[in-house]
């Protein structure tokens, strides 16, 4: 029946409407498991406290839609759940890209079929791209990569909100 119960609370969908009724914590085997009820992606904060401890620890979780994810936290402490949130939206290219100094713009950035988000090189020649992530907070980080011909490159969130080409050029 303990194994059985995940299940049946992942075949109720809920609205995101209900979004703090999305995430559940439940402790099964020995360890807090965080099962996500609804069709949307879900970051689950928790709080684990540990007997002796001045201060409680702090983490967020990503649960996939419609899934069962294991707590980050082992051996023996209080952990619960504080909130969970949709998860950020992901990256998607800026109007602002610019242009190569050779006129062209070869490299997009394209959403696939299951969910994630790459780059993907559209000309027949090897190209280098800036790529350019924030985080929800504003803060940025550059990154630059070479692609190959016609070549894709899997842009992950790595917990950044968004993500834009500034630069698409020949390669050298």
């Amino acid at each position: 029946m303990r194994r059985i119960l995940p299940l049946l609370l992942l075949l109720v969908a809920a609205t995101p409407a209900e979004a703090g009724e999305c995430v559940f914590a439940a402790f099964r085997d020995g360890g807090t498991v965080l099962i996500n009820r609804c069709a949307e992606c879900r970051i689950a904060e928790l709080e684990r406290v540990r007997l002796g401890a001045e201060r409680p620890s702090e983490r967020s979780v990503v649960v996939p839609a419609r899934s069962t994810v294991q707590s980050p936290f082992r051996g023996k402490a209080r952990t619960r759940l504080l909130r969970d949130r949709a998860c950020r939206q992901a990256p998607q290219q800026d109007a602002t890209t610019a242009a190569a100094p050779d006129g062209r713009t070869c490299v997009n950035l394209h959403r696939l079929r299951d969910g994630s988000v790459a780059a993907i090189n559209g000309c027949g020649a090897c190209r280098s791209i800036l790529l350019e992530r924030k985080t929800a907070e504003g803060q940025a980080k550059q990154s630059s990569y070479n692609l190959a011909a016609r070549g894709r490159l899997p842009v992950q969130a790595r917990g950044y909100a968004s993500a834009r080409i500034l630069s698409d050029s020949p390669c050298r």
